[in-house]
């Protein structure tokens, strides 16, 4: 058992099974070794041309201050007009780009698959990827917010939602869109990091039920329809075996990931949010703040 303090995190992300990465109000960037609390590496990054004004917002300057992984032990961190690509093994930076002025700032930066996603405005609304490893420019879309709602799902591949709320697949190598379905119809708020994602499946919860995407080509694998008020729709998470959606406004439902089939039903006592998987478990906060396990 360990304990350190947080009062100075602003950002954190998940790099591996074991190492968790943080970014402190100071620049600081440091890996930790979850297990034992060790601090594997710490560095410090200069600011960026941005910092200045950053820091006269009100104090909400830090929230300017991003983390995300990419392939090739790549994590990528945007702050005050810069972005800077460092090793998850030593910290050490492997490229930095800034912003040009001419254009406007860079406006969200993310690590998908072997690429960084970064959102421009120069002239018209664009996003474009980077290499991971070396930066050299891969492929660009006519796509403003895509470094927002974009989420590498594996195989080389990166989900988004349109702007009829369907989910489109693209290859993470050139941009290229592999399927989408644009009947969706998912509400408003709802985002690509809120999907159930497997191996072979993408499970989205939407207005009629959960539908099950086969990733490789976008075909239905199943449905399940869920009768429910309009409007409580939620994660789906899973684990590859076993799925975890929102009934209704209080209750959860356990289903075969695969098949689709409903295993089990438990009903609160107050309104529940899914929050993450455990193993095979679902965290559920019941009310405000009361967190259960459910299996």
């Amino acid at each position: 058992m360990y304990q350190r303090p947080w009062n100075d995190l602003v950002g954190w992300v998940r790099v591996d099974d074991r190492h968790l990465s943080v970014v402190w109000r100071d620049g600081r960037v440091t890996l930790i070794d979850v297990p034992t609390g060790r601090i594997v590496w710490k560095t410090g990054l200069p600011d960026g041309p941005a910092a200045e004004a950053g820091r006269a917002m009100d104090g909400e300057w830090h929230a300017m201050w991003e983390l995300s992984v990419a392939g090739s032990g790549i994590m990528v961190v945007p702050h005050d007009g810069r972005v800077d690509a460092l090793d998850t093994r030593t910290g050490a930076t492997v490229w930095s780009r800034f912003q040009k002025t001419s254009c406007g700032p860079i406006d969200g930066v993310r690590g998908v698959g072997e690429v960084v996603v970064v959102n421009h405005q120069c002239g018209k609304p664009q996003s474009f990827a980077l290499g991971a490893g070396d930066r050299s420019p891969r492929w660009r879309v006519p796509i403003d917010p895509l470094a927002y709602i974009a989420r590498d799902i594996g195989r080389g591949l990166l989900v988004n939602l349109d702007e009829w709320g369907g989910p489109v697949v693209r290859g993470t190598a050139d941009g290229k869109v592999i399927w989408r379905d644009p009947a969706a119809g998912l509400r408003d708020g709802v985002g690509v990091d809120s999907f159930g994602v497997t191996a072979e499946l993408l499970l989205v919860d939407t207005p009629a039920g959960i539908v099950a995407y086969r990733v490789a080509d976008g075909s239905i694998a199943w449905r399940r329809p869920l009768d429910r008020p309009a409007g409580t729709s939620d994660a789906v998470l899973t684990d590859g075996r076993v799925a975890y959606v929102r009934g209704d406004e209080r209750t959860v439902v356990k289903l075969d990931a695969r098949t689709g089939e409903v295993i089990d039903r438990r009903r609160f006592e107050e309104e529940v949010g899914l929050r993450v998987m455990r193993g095979d478990l679902a965290v559920v906060t019941v009310g405000i703040g009361d967190d259960r396990v459910v299996g």
